[in-house]
């Protein structure tokens, strides 16, 4: 299977000449690997023999082999690497070391000329690892599954042109058009955007793709790197989140559902946070007797292990829970776009008045509402009024199935946008 480019990775690139440590994290089986073997064709084609090496950590030989730096500059030294020019370390799944700060700083430190990337599937396993003696030499990039543009991309849609041209030139789609890419939307939120996932054609062939996902994150990921014994439990509570995306996340609700203690629930929270299976999104507030303040709403980074979690892959005109699917959706695909500045909450008073996403960037604020139907007219919920009559954004959004237009109230510009042209919010507002 052809390897397909992704854009993260000239900005990795960058990282690399620049002499840092770069790390890559990410779920299991996201495109971690794909990255690396894609640079390492780009290098070698372009760099003296020898001087580029991949090394697979799940191989126990290959574990042993950098368990000591000395026998890692001796095996590069045997097989030709000339260490006095530039010499590219690629370590795949490098959590599974019991020490890699140790090795990396003295590899950084004392061989000025070694460029190192690697990887890794848990920021927990990895951050524990990671240690502060890293700083300054390191830059981490969080690898998450496709955007819809690479998805289309991936795919080979002949959409993929009509998508960037929306989206670099704000033109506004026909009904067909439309429709035909909200058709693409659908489906990329009902089987998420794991690349294999993305480039698997049948339907059942997707599912088993996608269940082959989650079973290794849970044999590997769960089980061996964080020596999860109640397998049922954690896995319960993935149910459970899953039927209650974009919901509060009430930890003393979920303690009798589970039958596990607080401190558990709270710690596969925690697991689930940082092996990149959800986000907890916290709330925006300023008026603590008014607004939400501590409990956070959960989303799935993919969708697709969230419908597998249900076993629900229903077409979104046959599902009750499509308007959720759709919130976190955006979420999705907003994540992967945010930069390191930007911010992403919701709103919610004590009174359930709520806008679903509050975007944040250098003090400034911008409310986001998904709404997943047809506007015959632009039109805004008395939710986002509230939140404007109270805090006077300069500008909101609305992302729903059709609607194009702009509109004002008091004073703050709501702009309307088909539900797929999430990340133009936030490149749009890069510089707010």
């Amino acid at each position: 299977m052809a390897l397909i480019y992704r854009p993260i990775i000239n900005d990795i690139k960058k990282q690399i000449e620049s002499g840092n440590i770069v790390i890559l994290l990410g779920a299991r089986q996201v495109g971690k690997t794909s990255i690396l073997l894609i640079l390492i064709d780009e290098y070698k084609k372009i760099k003296p023999p020898n001087s580029v090496f991949y090394f697979d950590l799940e191989k126990e030989e290959i574990l042993e082999l950098l368990s000591d730096h000395r026998n890692l500059i001796n095996y590069l030294k045997l097989q030709g690497a000339d260490l006095k020019n530039l010499v590219y370390l690629f370590i795949d799944e490098f959590h599974y070391l019991s020490a890699p700060s140790k090795l990396l700083k003295i590899l950084h430190d004392s061989y000025s000329n070694l460029r190192i990337i690697v990887t890794g599937s848990s920021s927990l396993e990895m951050t524990s690892k990671i240690k502060e003696s890293l700083a300054g030499r390191k830059r981490v990039f969080t690898i998450y599954p496709l955007s819809f543009e690479e998805y289309l991309q991936f795919k080979n849609s002949h959409l993929i042109d009509v998508f960037l041209r929306a989206k670099q030139k704000g033109i506004q789609l026909a009904q067909p058009i439309l429709n035909e890419m909200l058709n693409e939307w659908e489906e990329y939120c009902l089987f998420g955007a794991y690349p294999k996932v993305t480039l698997t054609q049948e339907r059942e062939e997707k599912i088993k793709e996608i269940e082959e996902i989650y079973n290794s994150y849970v044999q590997k990921d769960i089980k061996a790197f964080l020596k999860l014994e109640n397998v049922l439990a954690y896995n319960k509570l993935v149910k459970i989140l899953a039927t209650q995306i974009g919901s509060l996340v009430n930890v003393h609700q979920l303690v009798p559902m589970i039958s596990v203690a607080r401190q558990t629930v709270e710690r596969y929270l925690f697991i689930l946070e940082n092996t990149y299976i959800i986000k907890l999104v916290a709330p925006f507030f300023t008026n603590k007797q008014k607004e939400i303040i501590k409990m956070a709403k959960s989303f799935f980074y993919d969708t697709g292990l969230r419908n597998y979690a249900l076993k629900d892959f229903r077409a979104f005109d046959l599902r009750a829970d499509r308007g959720s699917l759709a919130e976190n959706g955006v979420f999705s695909e907003a994540i992967k776009s945010l930069n390191v500045l930007q911010n992403l909450q919701f709103w919610r008073t004590q009174a359930k008045t709520e806008v679903d996403f509050i975007l944040t960037h250098n003090g400034k604020i911008i409310p986001i509402e998904v709404k997943y139907q047809h506007f015959d007219r632009p039109k805004i919920s008395s939710s986002l009024k509230t939140f404007i009559s109270q805090y006077h954004p300069s500008k909101g959004y609305i992302l729903n199935k059709n609607c194009y237009g702009v509109i004002s109230y008091l004073e703050t510009e709501i702009k309307f946008l088909p539900i797929f042209l999430v990340d133009t919010i936030i490149s749009d507002n890069l510089n707010i």
